[in-house]
């Protein structure tokens, strides 16, 4: 696949265009034209499009740079996730909208590179090597438009590029597909949790009302933070969870059985890019980052997830450089308490689909595997 021949260029040499963004003075407004930043490109080199931000049609119609169109490259330019790069396809939903200023537009010389062959160069795990190069700063790091000079691109006739975008679109469509079926199964049961109890903040079916400590055991007090060096000395087959989720793994447990675990602390409270309740099952152990939580008689696991993944926790939740749920706010967050059948019926319902989802989850791997397998081959050259 990897032909030794192809020239390497600099990326520079095959971009026509590089610009930034901006945004009104006092930044993003509630609505107008849509201004993509960094949190808007997803992990699949696509688009997560439900938060939005906008700038004014009239500021969008002064903008000399910034202005999104098909087949442009966006490249996350500073911050936690710098080098991340998304592709505007023709099926890109927006008809006018604009990237921010933590966002680079690169626009391809279609006489020199593919653009599509150039977004999967950059997707590539060499191509972000190659643009984290130029990285720079420490507390709010980045890269800067002078990346372009130093992210060497191998460069086949056009002809090949076609053949290889070709190959990867075929790939990649497997695997958007897969992770679209797994969103579309998490929406039904997010709308099935809606149909079945109501809005649990507006609590349209009357029930009872009580604080989630009366009706959730705390474990906390079995959980113990180990520092990651001390970790690196300890690695074993339990997993180890953090305020999002599995962070490492360890040699020992803290926990036993299936367990609701709601993070405590991190900007994820606010943000919620990622659920702040998840359930960890089997023997794990939990660092003081996450709340540990036991259902009593009178509820259910799966009904207590997707509540606490349901509701705004802004107004429970204190400090703004460090966002904290302490266990005091957890405890007094009120809950409607349906009848404990209905519950049951919901948590049957959620273990029926989470199996089906363990079957795409498996799929996803292997065709997660595949398409890293064609860009290894591709553009990897080796020694």
């Amino acid at each position: 696949m990897k032909n030794k021949d192809w020239k390497k260029v600099k990326l520079g040499e095959v971009v026509m265009t590089l610009e930034s963004g901006k945004r009104e003075k006092g930044g993003s407004i509630d609505s107008g034209v849509f201004s993509l930043g960094a949190e808007h490109l997803d992990s699949l080199g696509g688009f997560k499009l439900d938060k939005g931000k906008f700038v004014s049609e009239s500021f969008y119609n002064q903008m000399q740079k910034g202005k999104i169109s098909i087949d442009d490259i966006l490249i996350v330019k500073d911050g936690a996730t710098t080098g991340k790069v998304s592709y505007v396809n023709a099926s890109f939903p927006l008809k006018k909208s604009a990237i921010n200023e933590h966002v680079f537009k690169l626009v391809v010389n279609e006489a020199e590179a593919l653009p599509k062959y150039v977004f999967y160069f950059l997707y590539s795990p060499i191509g972000q090597l190659e643009m984290m190069r130029d990285f720079r700063g420490a507390t709010v790091g980045g890269i800067t438009k002078q990346f372009v000079d130093n992210v060497q691109i191998p460069l086949p006739p056009i002809s090949e590029q076609k053949a290889i975008a070709v190959q990867l679109d075929r790939a990649d469509k497997l695997r958007q597909a897969l992770a679209q079926s797994l969103a579309d199964y998490d929406r039904l049961l997010a709308a099935s949790f809606l149909d079945m109890f109501g809005d649990p903040v507006l609590n349209p079916k009357g029930w009872e009302l009580v604080k989630l400590g009366e009706v959730a055991i705390s474990e906390n007090n079995k959980r113990v933070p180990i520092k990651s060096g001390d970790r690196n000395n300890r690695q074993g087959k339990y997993p180890y969870y953090g305020a999002s989720g599995i962070i490492d793994s360890i040699d020992d447990y803290t926990h036993e059985g299936t367990r609701l675990l709601v993070g405590e602390d991190g900007a994820n409270l606010l943000s919620r890019n990622t659920p702040i309740g998840f359930l960890a099952s089997g023997q794990y152990w939990v660092n003081n980052h996450a709340h540990v939580l036991k259902n009593t008689d009178k509820t259910e696991l799966a009904y207590l997830l997707y509540f606490i993944n349901c509701i705004d926790l802004e107004v429970y939740v204190t400090g703004s450089a460090q966002p904290k749920l302490n266990k005091k706010n957890l405890d007094r967050i009120p809950i409607p308490l349906p009848p404990l059948p209905l519950q049951q019926q919901f948590a049957q319902l959620v273990e029926r689909i989470e199996r089906q989802k363990a079957l795409i989850q498996s799929a996803q791997q292997s065709a997660e595997d595949l398409f890293g397998a064609l860009l290894q081959a591709y553009f990897y050259e080796g020694k």
